[in-house]
């Protein structure tokens, strides 16, 4: 289970995120929506450990996450495929999509976390053309 906990962060002294509380459990599908600008994507970096927490806490699996380095939260199973420009451009969606279960060097295991995160974008996508 991911916990973000009264969470703020920002970009120099311009504050963006405010106060988030969100509770990701197993089993379950939770979707992060927004305007352009409304902190998505800050979001996602201070829980990859790209951006550090001002106040409020992060935990993973009951351990604590929002003082760690963005190795650490790697190995401890969380990854994020940037958006758009940041994605690895001569390489194909799958295997862009395939990066997120680099931690998982076990082949079973790739192949089990890279079909959740393929089910969990097609439902995403799914859901948008409705």
């Amino acid at each position: 289970m991911l916990t973000l906990d009264n969470v703020s962060t920002g970009y120099d002294a311009a504050d963006v995120l405010h106060g988030v509380s969100i509770t990701a459990r197993p089993g379950e599908l939770t979707v992060v929506l927004g305007a352009n600008g409304s902190g998505k994507t800050t979001l996602f970096k201070t829980i990859s450990g790209l951006m550090r927490v001002r106040t409020g806490s992060i935990t993973y699996e009951g351990r604590p996450l929002h003082r760690a380095r963005a190795n650490a939260i790697v190995k401890a199973g969380i990854a994020h495929c940037p958006e758009g420009r940041h994605l690895f451009g001569k390489m194909s969606v799958e295997k862009n999509l395939r990066l997120g279960s680099y931690p998982h060097r076990n082949g079973s295991r790739t192949e089990e976390i890279y079909s959740d995160v393929l089910d969990m974008w097609l439902f995403v996508i799914e859901s948008v053309d409705r």
